[in-house]
Order: C-alpha cells, then sequence, then structure tokens
C-alpha cells in the first residue's frame, strides 16, 4: 500500500491528513460557522453534444472506480481522513450527494450554479443538458487546480470511450489506487527540524524588519467577513480547441 492507511478494522481505514489538506480543510472551517464558502475550487467545460443522463451517471462512478479516493472523507476537527469500503447502498448515497443532474428543460448554466450552490463534502459533478455543460466543484483541500483538471479528463475520457466495465467492484483492493500525500511524496518529516525551524525564522524575520514591519490588520470583535470572492479564468473555444491539438514534429 502506497499511503500511510491503516485498517481499523474490515471495510475501514483511516491516514491523518497531510500538510495541504490540513491547511485548506481549516482555511475553510474558520469561517464555516458564518455560512460562508471559502478555498472552494470548481471547473467546467461544455461539450459539443449532449450526453444522456445515464451514460454520465455511469462514467461517474466509473471516475470512482478509477480514483477511489474520491470517496474519502474528513472527520468534523479535520485530524483524520477515512475510507470505507462501500456497500452497494453506500455507493448508491454517494452518488445521490455527490452527482446532480438537472432537467432538459432548467436553464441554469453551470455559472449561474456554480456562483450560487451550498458547499458539498464531496468532490461533486452537475451536470446541464440544456447548456450541454459538466461542472466539477471541490473542497480545495481534495484536490487542487491542475489535480481537478485532470480527473476532468478522465472523466471526459470515459465519456467518450464508456467504462471499462459496468459492474464497479469495491473490495478493498482499490486502495492500491490512492495517490500518496503530499507529505508523503515530498519526503517531509513528520514534525518539524531544527534546521526547519531557523530557516522559518529567519523567513519571518525579513518580514518583521522593515518600516513599518509586515502585521495583520487588526480585527474588532463582532466584525463579520465580507462576501466570498470568486475568482474565475476562462478559456475560449478557439484557445481550447488549439491546446488539445498534438503538438508539430520539429523540423
Amino acid at each position: 500500500m502506497r499511503m500511510p492507511w491503516q485498517q481499523i478494522y474490515p471495510g475501514y481505514y483511516e491516514r491523518p491528513p497531510d500538510v495541504l489538506e490540513s491547511l485548506h480543510f481549516h482555511a475553510a472551517r474558520v469561517v464555516s460557522h458564518l455560512g460562508k464558502t471559502q478555498h472552494t475550487i470548481s471547473t467546467s467545460l461544455q461539450l459539443s453534444t449532449a450526453p444522456p443522463a445515464e451514460d454520465v451517471r455511469r462514467a461517474w462512478i466509473a471516475l470512482r472506480v478509477k480514483h477511489p479516493q474520491l470517496g474519502a472523507l474528513t472527520d468534523e476537527a479535520g485530524t483524520k481522513v477515512t475510507y470505507i469500503v462501500p456497500s452497494g447502498e453506500d455507493l448508491e448515497e454517494w452518488l445521490q450527494e455527490s452527482l446532480t443532474i438537472y432537467d432538459t428543460t432548467d436553464t441554469r448554466t453551470a455559472d449561474d450554479v456554480d456562483a450560487n450552490i451550498q458547499e458539498c463534502r464531496w468532490l461533486a459533478l452537475y451536470y446541464f443538458p440544456s447548456s450541454r455543460e459538466l461542472l466539477i466543484r471541490t473542497p480545495h483541500w481534495r484536490a487542487d487546480s491542475i489535480g481537478l483538471l485532470l480527473l476532468q479528463h478522465d472523466l471526459l475520457d470515459i465519456l467518450t470511450h464508456g467504462p471499462p466495465s459496468d459492474t464497479p467492484v469495491f473490495d478493498g483492493s482499490e486502495l492500491a489506487r490512492f495517490p500518496p500525500t503530499f507529505t508523503e511524496g515530498a519526503g517531509m518529516p513528520t514534525e518539524a527540524t531544527p534546521e526547519m525551524n531557523k530557516a522559518v525564522d529567519e523567513s519571518l524575520a525579513v518580514m518583521l524588519v522593515g518600516s513599518p514591519p509586515v502585521t495583520l490588520r487588526e480585527v474588532r470583535p463582532g466584525t463579520v467577513p465580507e462576501t466570498s470572492q470568486r475568482a474565475v479564468t476562462r478559456f475560449s473555444q478557439d484557445l481550447s480547441r488549439r491546446s488539445s491539438r498534438p503538438p508539430r514534429p520539429e523540423g
């Protein structure tokens, strides 16, 4: 097993969150009690044709088979990441929570929904048949922007070619397909070394010696954060088409 997952009892696994997961989880949790949605990322695209809803459903299940970490969760305090090998009922519950397929008469777009939808604990997919759009939205602790685009690519590949199997298998062997955590991949120690503490102190010292020094703005008691802001990057149809072409051979 490539990741530090430990089986607590048959079908139930736990591991500690890595440093990036903890950072994004707790940054979002700070304002969650105010009804704010922070550190959420999304990606959307428009298809040339609208696939049948059942094809989208089957592709979403197949994506979880390929990337079983989509079924992992954190506890409320963000102190552990858990994974339960799903039963048929568990998989159906996950589908109900993580996949939303809008009616063909619904004229809302991915942008409309992304700007107003409430947080979902899963990495979630929204399908808009009327506009031929797919929207994937996730808490940032689950994925970064590059990872989200890679998942989007795999979903499109499954939609194009069909799932490898119509019978998804979850029996615990899928943990071999979990990617390593950032902490493990970067070879980071579980606790800061004296050298790391020294480097942090030196970096902070640079910010504190200026005139005036870098400081955090004082927040008075009772201050409520402003409305969450969205930052959006759009790729035109022409740019998307050109970027998907195979590179020309040199010479």
